[in-house]
């Protein structure tokens, strides 16, 4: 299984990825991926963001940790917060001006080092996070 990272729907969306790029499985996403497609300012961006995550994504997974105003009721399971806390460090620590959103990134690893999924995304520096923890991803520039 697959674990789409946010930034997907947007290169899918703005036509420098197509889904036939993608690899064959199931999609998975948690509510993070959706909470930061409804919160694109444009409306008619996140109503064709939207149209993509309907037509991709197969489920919508809990994170493995709940982090204080971040987490939804019942989208977030209560993991000892080990992985979540070593790959938000690192990414804090390399890219210090998005610790918001390090967060969710942080989140998103987890489920996806936990669960065994493998993580796509367009970011080098999650990607080499996830993958120095043990995590399984695919990079697309």
């Amino acid at each position: 299984m697959n674990i789409l990272d946010t930034n997907i729907f947007n290169r899918l969306l703005d036509g420098k990825l197509s889904v036939h790029d993608l690899p064959v499985g199931r999609y998975i996403v948690t509510h993070i991926q959706r909470d930061e497609l409804n919160n694109t300012p444009d409306a008619v961006r996140r109503a064709d963001l939207q149209i993509q995550f309907d037509a991709l994504v197969d489920e919508v997974a809990p994170t493995e940790s709940a982090v204080l105003d971040v987490w939804r009721l019942n989208a977030a399971n209560l993991g000892d917060g080990i992985i979540y806390e070593r790959i938000r460090a690192a990414l804090d620590a390399a890219e210090p001006q998005r610790v918001p959103a390090n967060t969710s990134d942080a989140l998103i690893g987890e489920t996806a080092i936990i669960k065994g999924y493998v993580l796509l995304t367009t970011d080098t520096t999650f990607a080499n996070v996830v993958q120095s923890l043990g995590g399984k991803v695919i990079l697309f520039s």
